[in-house]
């Protein structure tokens, strides 16, 4: 039983709430009420799920060391020795085989080049590209950006710009807020992240004023040009209630260095998101 939740741990579950971005494609394709559309989204959602964890359980691996050194990130079951780097090995190959087997059985071979695409990319990010100041975030935009991209392609849809631009700033929204809280627990000389070393809270702070107005600005382009129509404008409220909720909570509650913990354990959030996503739905079906 121990092993077990070592290894639930291990693949992270908890981050399984990016691939949400899979999601996009259905609900601005209008196909929300299509069982075939919805079997397979939910697969490329799955399939990503097994890709990402494989990038945690090989970061993991790689990193074994300075996780060990870390404050926090040394309970991790691979730098804790709860799992062997043999066993974490074993666990990585039938990850990657199942991301792959999954668009395989869907009939999707675009689904499967996005998700290789995007096990290559990470690959690269864990093993040097992590290292780069600006790349190492922009790296982890892009992954958000094949995530919104595999749903749309599961589904032989045509990806919207709108769609890809404005997930592609959220994730840098949510990157840079990272960098910003690590620095802030670690200080800025990065003692166990390198790349930390060449940024500064000034230069963090002055990337998000430019990236959170981005967001609000291509957002609210998208909506009056959505073929719904500018009625769509009325869930661009909850969107920027969102934006400040999270950069709130960023210094009051010290989250920001692990988004998916803030929209779990943040009910006004949690709540101003199912919102949108109630209001996006109700005026895509009925409009």
């Amino acid at each position: 039983m121990k092993k077990i939740k070592s290894i639930i741990k291990l693949i992270r579950p908890k981050q399984w709430l990016k691939n949400v971005f899979v999601l996009a494609g259905i609900v601005f394709s209008n196909q929300l009420l299509s069982i075939d559309a919805w079997i397979m989204t939910l697969g490329a959602f799955v399939a990503f799920c097994c890709a990402a964890s494989s990038v945690y359980v090989l970061n993991d691996l790689l990193d074994r060391k300075a996780d060990a050194q870390h404050p926090t990130k040394c309970k991790r079951p691979i730098a804790s020795g709860a799992i062997k780097p043999t066993e974490a090995v074993a666990i990585l190959v039938v990850l990657i085989v199942l991301a792959l087997a999954i668009p395989y059985v869907l009939n999707s071979s675009s689904l499967m080049l996005i998700i290789g695409i995007y096990m290559v990319m990470m690959t690269a990010y864990s093993s040097y590209l992590k290292h780069i100041v600006i790349i190492d975030v922009m790296i982890i935009a892009i992954g958000f950006v094949l995530r919104a991209i595999s749903g749309a392609l599961a589904l032989e849809v045509i990806i919207s710009p709108w769609l890809v631009l404005c997930t592609g700033l959220l994730a840098l929204f949510l990157g840079l807020n990272k960098r910003k809280g690590e620095m802030e627990k670690l200080g800025d000389n990065g003692e166990t992240r390198g790349v930390l070393q060449h940024y500064s809270m000034q230069s963090l702070v002055e990337m998000l004023n430019v990236i959170t107005p981005s967001i609000v600005v291509a957002y609210a382009l998208y909506t009056f040009n959505s073929p719904v129509g500018p009625i769509m404008m009325l869930t661009l409220p909850f969107v920027i209630y969102g934006l400040f909720r999270y950069i709130y909570i960023s210094d009051k509650k010290a989250q920001h260095d692990a988004p998916e913990l803030a929209l779990l354990t943040d009910w006004p959030l949690l709540v101003d998101v199912m919102l949108w996503g109630i209001t996006a739905a109700v005026l895509i079906l009925w409009l």
